[in-house]
């Protein structure tokens, strides 16, 4: 029957297994045998050596050693890595012959006592330490690579914040706010367990909190000059790195101090702002709805625009001066193109003292030229410009008075005009002019006047007159008396004998004359008086009765015949009156 010798080791493995909470679970010593057939063993297990005959496991018989004993049942295998069981000579299977040369035969056996060695990486973020502790950022994970020497690293166990240990199989990922006490470690395939390694840190995913304050001069969003604006970012981990803003739209810049107004122009402003802490959070790149990261502005760095308004129609301007009446009030309107007007004030020629407007005033009693100054304040305390008015008071009435044109006549105190007589208004004003003249005739209502005008009203006529200057001084209203003659003198004219008889002409009756006959004329007029009388014999021409009164000659008529005399008397303002006589004469 064939032999065969069989060495068995057997390990007996000490420690139980058990998994409990926060406890390092406990593995089993063992052998392990890998995909080569090296046999591996833990170094810190006894070792037993049996010998068999044949392939039965029963069998098998505990070597004794003589030589050895007190360190053998069980034996310690003293070399990390390769050990070997030796026998002298290696002998042919099948002769049964010492095979030369003579080597041992040997048996190989890997002991291992080292424990793995794990590496933790941490992925994903930034890290930051604060005071010690250590901070990670949003997306963070974790990564656990582990080696052992000898028989191969079979697990890796972590747990998070006192949980049970977990089997490590892929990254780990951290997506909530909080502090990890992370552990780990990892155990090679005879049950060499890693020393438990510890990590403690914070995951960060907290954008820093900005607040905006204005400190200065400021109402709602409008700023004044001495305004500035203040940042101040907090961040409860790992705390705040840097503040950017950003005016208008223009490229971040660094925060470091509060931003005075005053470096930005006047006029509408966005602010943009944002922190980042010291792990990668930023308040821009997170999703705050709820927060408010711009702030829309006004720098009002200008004062109000004040207008002077004098009240009514008693105030004129010419050359840059103001010319007031005397009862003219001047009252003052300002307004700011952002906040409210504060106050206004104003002075007369000094600027040592100015006094706030209330209500309407007038000009102190002086007629000579006065500087009126006058400013505003808004209530950021923003002075308008100094505005200066040279204002002058003007309390003369204009002066007017009346011309009559030709024809006129005068007779001792009254004035005798007819209606082609233009009458004419003047009017002058020293200070500021003369605004318009007016004038009614016989009590009617007053009319502007623009140009010359004539009376067709028959008889005695008022006119009255007046003007007005342009500050709405009103002159005394005057008046002028005359008579308007309108109307032309009465001719009358007799015969020195009376008629003898009649005679038709034309189928008109004519009174027939006897040819000796004289003829005498007279006028007479109600108003102005006859001025000149004259005539004319059958479409001759016109003779001054006044100097050649022929017609009262007894010879004018000898001839006898048809006569046709025309006569026209006019008075002394050209009112003329004709009057036609036909007659017979005879013998």
């Amino acid at each position: 029957m064939k032999k065969a010798l069989v060495l068995t080791i057997l390990l007996f493995l000490i420690f139980g297994f058990a998994v409990k909470s926060q406890q390092v679970p406990e593995f089993n010593q063992k052998m392990y045998v890998d995909s080569l057939n090296h046999l591996y063993i833990n170094k810190n297990q006894p070792v037993y050596l049996w010998l068999s005959t044949t392939e039965n496991r029963d069998s098998a018989r505990l070597l004794q050693s003589e030589d050895s004993k007190e360190y053998t049942n069980p034996l310690y295998l003293d070399t990390e890595g390769i050990n070997t069981v030796r026998t002298p000579s290696k002998v042919d299977k099948k002769t049964k012959k010492v095979i030369f040369p003579k080597s041992d035969i040997i048996f190989e056996l890997y002991a291992d006592g080292i424990s793995p060695v794990t590496t933790i990486q941490f992925l994903g973020t930034k890290k930051h330490i604060k005071n010690q502790k250590v901070y990670y950022g949003k997306g963070l994970k974790i990564n656990l690579k582990a080696s052992d020497q000898v028989s191969g690293v079979k697990s890796i166990y972590y747990s998070i914040n006192g949980e049970n240990y977990t089997a490590f199989n892929g990254v780990i990922e951290f997506s909530n706010e909080k502090e990890v006490t992370f552990k780990y470690f990892a155990v090679d395939n005879v049950s060499n367990i890693e020393e438990v390694k510890t990590k403690v840190f914070h995951v960060d995913i907290s954008p820093p909190v900005i607040e905006k304050s204005i400190k200065g001069n400021s109402t709602l969003n409008i700023l004044s000059k001495n305004a500035s604006i203040v940042l101040t970012s907090k961040d409860k981990l790992s705390g705040v790195k840097v503040t950017y803003y950003s005016i208008d739209g223009k490229n971040p810049i660094r925060y470091s101090k509060p931003l005075p107004a005053y470096l930005f122009s006047g006029g509408d402003h966005k602010l943009a702002y944002f922190s980042e802490d010291n792990v990668g959070n930023s308040s821009i790149k997170d999703d705050n709805e709820d927060k408010e990261f711009d702030f829309s502005f006004v720098f009002d760095n200008t004062g109000p625009k004040v207008e002077l308004i004098p009240e009514g129609t008693c105030s004129y301007k010419k050359n840059g001066i103001l010319y007031l009446s005397r009862d003219c009030k001047i009252s003052f309107d300002a307004n700011d193109d952002y906040t409210a007007v504060k106050k206004i004030e104003y002075a007369f020629n000094s600027q040592n003292k100015y006094n706030t407007f209330s209500e309407a005033f007038t000009l102190p009693e002086n007629n000579k030229t006065q500087l009126l100054y006058y400013r505003a304040f808004d209530e950021l305390g923003n002075r308008s410009k100094t505005y200066k008015q040279r204002v002058i008071t003007d309390d003369k009435s204009p002066t007017t008075w009346i011309t009559y044109g030709q024809p006129q006549f005068f007779n001792r105190d009254t004035l005798f005009i007819n209606s082609k007589t233009t009458i004419s208004l003047h009017a002058k004003d020293e200070i500021t002019g003369v605004k318009k003249t007016e004038y009614s005739i016989n009590g009617n209502e007053f009319t502007e006047y623009t140009k010359a005008f004539q009376i067709e009203t028959h008889g005695l006529n008022s006119i009255k007159f007046k003007s007005t200057d342009k500050v709405e001084n009103i002159e005394i209203t005057k008046e002028s008396i005359v008579v308007a003659d309108n109307s032309s003198p009465e001719i009358f004219a007799r015969f020195s004998i009376e008629k003898i008889r009649t005679k038709m002409y034309k189928e008109k009756e004519l009174p027939v004359y006897p040819s000796y006959s004289k003829m005498y004329i007279a006028a007479t007029d109600q108003h102005s008086g006859t001025s000149k009388i004259t005539y004319s014999i059958n479409d001759g021409s016109f003779l001054n009765y006044a100097t050649n009164n022929q017609i009262t000659k007894g010879n004018v008529f000898i001839k006898v015949g048809l006569y046709k005399i025309i006569i026209k008397a006019t008075d002394k303002l050209g009112n003329e009156s004709t009057k036609e006589i036909m007659f017979y004469t005879a013998e």
